[in-house]
């Protein structure tokens, strides 16, 4: 798992097509909720290269916002920053503060 690694396929586009770009889904299935903090961290600083390299990123949507039913698995993978209850998880606590914290301006 490389989370920052998202950098590279950012890089790809901007060099392939040099359109501005929106992460629709990205995420780790954490059944414990013990990597989920280090995931955002890392998936941030990968975006912020790319952001520093000229990509145009417009968007990032965290996947999920909700743990779900995977019709595979059932209730594993865990994905969401709640529990299917929607109670709130410490890494959505931490994605909260995180995001509130981050100024466009500096990236």
């Amino acid at each position: 798992m490389d989370p920052r690694g998202i950098y590279y396929p950012l890089k790809e586009l901007k060099d392939r097509y040099d359109l501005p770009l929106y992460i629709t889904e990205n995420g780790v299935a954490d059944r414990e909720d013990q990597y989920r903090e280090w995931w955002l961290d890392e998936t941030i600083e990968g975006m912020r290269e790319a952001l520093e390299y000229g990509v145009d990123l417009r968007g990032y949507m965290h996947w999920s916002l909700l743990d779900n039913f995977e019709w595979g698995e059932g209730y594993w993978p865990r994905f969401g920053l709640t529990t299917k209850g929607r109670k709130i998880k410490e890494s959505g606590w931490y994605y909260r503060d995180l995001i509130k914290g981050i100024s466009l301006e500096k990236m």
